[in-house]
């Protein structure tokens, strides 16, 4: 499986891929390390293990949807302050 990995992304506020079946899904981990102004996240009914997100730089994001995934961890999720929507479902 392979390792999706973003950083140094300054400039993008919105990242969505959620899916609507497996074709095509990602998987393995999600490193979002460096979006200083990430705001929302959906990365929905994809095969997701871990995502991790930086104590320093992810202060921005507000909505997460990381639901149907194959989520075992997900790191410094304590870490975003303005978070007001999350969905780990399923």
């Amino acid at each position: 499986m392979k390792t999706l990995s973003l950083t140094n992304l300054d400039r993008i506020t919105e990242l969505d891929f959620n899916k609507n079946s497996n074709v095509g899904s990602v998987g393995g981990s999600l490193s979002i390390t460096k979006f200083k102004n990430l705001e929302v996240l959906k990365a929905a009914y994809n095969d997701l293990n871990d995502i991790s997100f930086s104590t320093d730089n992810n202060v921005t994001v507000r909505e997460l949807d990381l639901s149907n995934n194959l989520l075992t961890a997900v790191s410094n999720l304590g870490s975003l302050t303005s978070l007001e929507t999350l969905d780990l479902s399923n």
